[in-house]
Parts: C-alpha cells; structure tokens; sequence
C-alpha cells in the first residue's frame, strides 16, 4: 500500500493558499513518503484502520515541515512597527516545528515505527547492551 498525502490535504492543514507553494508541498510529499515505508512495521500497514492513521501522521508531518520552512523564508517573520504600535507574526515556540504539527504527527507515528523513536530510546538500549559480549555482568 503507499501512503497517500495529499497537496490538497497538506494545504487545509497548514493554511496554504492553493496552487502558490504546490511544487514544494509536493516535494517534501515525496520525500516523506519514499522514506516512510522502510520505517513503518509492515503488518500495520495492511491494516486498514491504522492506515488511516499512518497517512493522518505523514499529512501532519508535511503540513508541519512545510510550515517551519515557510518560516525560514526571507520576510516571512518580519516585524512592522508604525509610531507605538509593532506588529510580530505569532512564530510558535520552536523555529524548527512553529505550528506543532510535526511533533503531533511524529507522536501519532510513533507506536507503529519499526523503532523507538522517543528522546533516549537509543541511549537507553546501548546503556542496557552489556559490553561486547551482550550480556549483563
């Protein structure tokens, strides 16, 4: 099955107008489904309700790369100020994910990777290890 993001789906997400930012919505749709497959345990994707899940996962992820790059763009967070009153753009709380919607679609993906995803998990696992010879002492 192949993960079906959508530009239109992508758009109503994040805001976008239609058919001005389309080449690169459909870009990093590409990116991130031809990466996604190897990722993901293969006995979810046949089922179809999670599925459904996957794909809201990767829209989300999209949707959010999308808009943290349009907040890399020149002029995008620019301020205005007229006499006392400054207008700022709200930029959220991270440059990297402004909207949020990355790291909810990377939660929502997470129980279902082939991997722990989660800050440490691989620490966590090669602190357990035991050395070379793989067991406790």
């Amino acid at each position: 099955m192949a993960f079906n993001v959508t530009v239109a789906d992508v758009q109503k997400l994040s805001g976008a107008p239609p058919s001005t930012y389309d080449t690169q919505i459909q870009f990093m749709i590409d990116l991130f489904t031809n990466s996604l497959p190897g990722l993901v345990e293969t006995k979810f994707v046949s089922d179809g309700a999670i599925f459904q899940v996957l794909n809201l996962a990767g829209t989300e992820i999209v949707a959010g790369e999308f808009i943290a790059w349009l907040y890399r763009q020149p002029g995008y967070a620019d301020r205005v100020k007229i006499g006392t009153v400054e207008l700022i753009p709200f930029l959220g709380k991270s440059a990297s994910d402004p909207s949020g919607l990355k790291a909810q679609g990377q939660k929502r993906l997470r129980p279902y990777l082939k991997f722990d995803s989660s800050p440490g998990a691989f620490l966590a696992d090669v602190l357990q290890a035991g050395g070379k010879q793989g067991g406790t002492e």
